[in-house]
Formats: C-alpha cells, sequence, structure tokens
C-alpha cells in the first residue's frame, strides 16, 4: 500500500511540473509576438516618418524656403534632431507644396489641380474649355490679305465654291484618362500604355455650294445645271475626338488622334436653311440650290504624328515642328494623308499642335490655357490627300446623284495665328485648297476665325 500512494503522488508531482512548464512557455511565446508586433509597428511608422520628410523636403525645394522653422529656445529639441546617435524618430510638421510666384513674366507657371491632376473635380476651376469656329470661304480681308502671298506662287485666282460657311462647337473637358477613353485604348495595340487621353466632344454644321463665279462668267442659267458645277450638299455631324500624348523625351512627343463623326448630308442637314436666313437677315441675295440626296454617315479618322521642339528659350519652347500622317475612312469619306506643320511662339506644348482644316472644319486641337499668362504662335502647314470617295464631289454611297469627275490628289496650304491670354484664345488663319475636280475653273480658298474659353 505505501509504495502505490508514493507512485500516486509522484505522479501527481510529474504533472504539475509538466503543466507549470507548458504554462511558462506559452507565456514567453506571447510576450515575444507581441514584441514582435510592436517592433513591425514601430518600423512602419519610422518608414512612414521618413517618407514625409523627404516629400517634406522636396517641397521646401520647390518653394525655395526653408523645411521647417524651430524655436530657438528649444535647445533639447534641437540637440535630439540634430543628435545621429538619437534613434527615436520625430515627424516633421507636414509641409504642401504651393504655387511659385512668378519673377519673370515668361516663366511657366504651375496649377497641378487645375490640369495635370486625373480626374479633378475642383469646384474653384473651370471644367472644361468651349471653342466655337467659324469658316467662311467668301471673298473677305482675311482673304485678300494673303491671297498676294500664296496666288503668285500656287497660281491662285479669285476663289469662289466649295465650303461656302461652317460652324463647330466644342468642348474638351481638362480631365485625363476617362474610362470610356481607357477602353478604347486598351483595343488600340500600337498606342503605348503610358499615353496620356484627352476627350473632345462637337458639332458642327456646314453649307459647301457650287461656283457663283463660274455661273456668271459662263452666263448659266440658274435652272440649267452642267456637268463641270459641284453640286451643294448641306453637312451636320457630331463627333468625338480623343487624343493620346506619350512624352518620349523632353524635345519630342508622340501625338495620336482618333475621330468618331456620324450625321447627315444633303437636305436633312439643315444648311440650306440656315444660308437663306443668313442672308434673308443681311439682305444678301443667294443663288438655287442642287443638293445632293440626303444620307446618313458614319466617318473614322485617325492620325499620327509626333512633335519635336529643337529650339527652346529661357525653358520655354519657341520653335515645333510636326509631322503627321493618316486616314478617313467609311462611307462620307476615304482617304489618306500625310502632311507637316511649323509653329514658332510660346508655350507650344499647351495644346496638341497646331490648329488645321481638315475636309470639314478641324475641331479641338486640345488646348490648355496658362493661368494669366500671354500666349502667342504663328504656323503654317502643308497637306496632301489621296482620294477614294468624298460624298460632296462624288454620288451618294446609297442612292447615287450628282457627282463631278474629281481630282484623285489635293492638298492644302494653311496659314495663321494664335494670340491668347488667360483663359482666352482667338485663332485666325486662312486656308488655301487645290482644285478638287476637272472643269474647276478657281481653286478654293477659306478663312477660318475661332475663340475658345473655359467655363
Amino acid at each position: 500500500m505505501l509504495s502505490k500512494s508514493l507512485t500516486f503522488n509522484q505522479a501527481f508531482v510529474w504533472l504539475l511540473a509538466i503543466l507549470i512548464f507548458v504554462q511558462a512557455k506559452l507565456a514567453s511565446s506571447e510576450i515575444l509576438t507581441d514584441q514582435l508586433k510592436w517592433q513591425l509597428v514601430d518600423k512602419t511608422f519610422a518608414n512612414a516618418i521618413d517618407r514625409q520628410n523627404r516629400i517634406n523636403s522636396k517641397n521646401a525645394a520647390f518653394q525655395k524656403t526653408n523645411l521647417i522653422s524651430i524655436d530657438p529656445r528649444n535647445l533639447d529639441f534641437q540637440q535630439k534632431i540634430n543628435n545621429p546617435t538619437y534613434k527615436r524618430k520625430v515627424l516633421l510638421p507636414r509641409l504642401r507644396a504651393k504655387s511659385p510666384t512668378l519673377k519673370n513674366k515668361n516663366d511657366r507657371k504651375v496649377f497641378p489641380s487645375k490640369i495635370e491632376k486625373k480626374g479633378t473635380s475642383d469646384k474653384n476651376y473651370s471644367t472644361g474649355i468651349w471653342r466655337l469656329e467659324y469658316g467662311n470661304e467668301d471673298r473677305g480681308i482675311f482673304v485678300d490679305m494673303w491671297e498676294p502671298i500664296f496666288d503668285p506662287i500656287f497660281g491662285g485666282s479669285p476663289t469662289d465654291g466649295g465650303m461656302s460657311w461652317g460652324l463647330h462647337l466644342s468642348y474638351t473637358p481638362h480631365t485625363f484618362d476617362d474610362e470610356w477613353g481607357k477602353v478604347v485604348h486598351r483595343n488600340l495595340p500600337w498606342v503605348n500604355r503610358k499615353a496620356k487621353i484627352r476627350a473632345s466632344y462637337s458639332i458642327e454644321q456646314s453649307a459647301n455650294m457650287h461656283s457663283h463665279l463660274t455661273r456668271k462668267n459662263r452666263k448659266h442659267s440658274e435652272n440649267l445645271w452642267t456637268s463641270d458645277q459641284r453640286p451643294d450638299a448641306g453637312y451636320l455631324a457630331g463627333s468625338v475626338r480623343l487624343g493620346f500624348l506619350q512624352n518620349i523625351s523632353p524635345n519630342n512627343q508622340r501625338i495620336d488622334m482618333l475621330d468618331l463623326s456620324t450625321g447627315i448630308v444633303g437636305p436633312y442637314s439643315g444648311a440650306q436653311g440656315v444660308h437663306q436666313f443668313v442672308h434673308d437677315l443681311t439682305g444678301g441675295s443667294t443663288d438655287k440650290w442642287h443638293q445632293i440626296n440626303s444620307e446618313p454617315f458614319i466617318n473614322l479618322n485617325y492620325e499620327y504624328g509626333h512633335r519635336f521642339f529643337p529650339w527652346t528659350s529661357k525653358g520655354l519652347e519657341k520653335l515645333e515642328i510636326h509631322p503627321h500622317t493618316g486616314f478617313a475612312l467609311g462611307n462620307a469619306m476615304v482617304h489618306a494623308k500625310s502632311g507637316l506643320s511649323l509653329r514658332v511662339g510660346n508655350l507650344l506644348k499647351s495644346d496638341m499642335g497646331a490648329p488645321r482644316l481638315s475636309q470639314m472644319l478641324s475641331g479641338s486641337n486640345f488646348p490648355k490655357f496658362p493661368t494669366s499668362m500671354w500666349s502667342w504662335n504663328i504656323f503654317m502647314s502643308i497637306e496632301g490627300r489621296a482620294h477614294a470617295y468624298n460624298i460632296l464631289l462624288d454620288e451618294n454611297l446609297i442612292s447615287g446623284g450628282q457627282s463631278v469627275n474629281s481630282h484623285p490628289f489635293t492638298y492644302d496650304v494653311q496659314a495663321g495665328f494664335e494670340v491668347g491670354y488667360g483663359n482666352y484664345r482667338l485663332t485666325a488663319m486662312n486656308v488655301y485648297r487645290s482644285r478638287e475636280y476637272k472643269g474647276q475653273q478657281h481653286t478654293n480658298e477659306f478663312v477660318r476665325v475661332a475663340l475658345a474659353s473655359e467655363f
């Protein structure tokens, strides 16, 4: 009996010792785990402090100010900051960047929250740029001013016919990389993934008419239509344009433009009614229209180009060279094109190239206005086209009808200027267009004026 009792007591003691040992191990493990957790927290907090202090240093350098002003009476605090052996991190106050004060009127003023920030919706700034463009083929002060330059070079003569007038209203938001623009971007494998995207929306109407001078010189009757007369054509369209901008180097930018237009040509475009109303209002007379048939259309336009800035002064680009090529595809226009633009001025990177007149009006060149700064440029461009189909000259694709024997190759020569201050920009240009069809007596020359502003 005694031997069995001792054996039971020994077993109890050993069991109690094992429980105490296990409990001690669990407690030490928990303490170790807590220490690791606090070490991780301390490391994360230290990294955050280091990052914020680096940002403060950069912002201080940007503002050309001291990083932080420390009270000289607080010697203990200064010693802690300056002592490399003091291991405890000190979080400096957050220093935000602000717009620098301009010392030179030619310096560029930067407002990241206004333009460069993606998806900005700051109510203190405008949401986008509205641009109203007007084109007129009729002879006037601007046409007479440029004709002495172009006529001796290209053999021009008094102009009439073609785009008699055109109106174009566009809206360009300040935001970059809209969601639907990203969807289109993903389906364009040849466009770099890092390219910035801007969108523009527009509506335009124009009247393309026969030559009044040809009819007058040949004494044609209003009721007589001949094969050497281009048909009249009204045009109404809405379009969406995407611009893709990629910075390859400080002096080289790649630009891809994609434009989708849809609308209607012919009597249902309403151009004839507007034309007649304006002439009745001004007391002018108009010829009888011989319009093409009404027909809806959809057209895709694409352009690829590079902008080079070989000359800069005081940190601003002064010269731009912009070669480009592209095509149009649809039941309104089918052609390939190639051209070259030159600009001299300042703040040339505040848009995506010089404005150009295409077959219709050109639309927005994606301007970005500087604040309270003068901007200006003088530009000239030439563009050649190889045509396969033009609904304004060839018969309707669906219903047929009037047509002329159009030239397969044409070219435009354009020159003009832009001037802006703050959120306003005025553009004026003159366009010389080669003969578009056989039997055409006079070349075409257009004047285009555009006013853009933020709202």
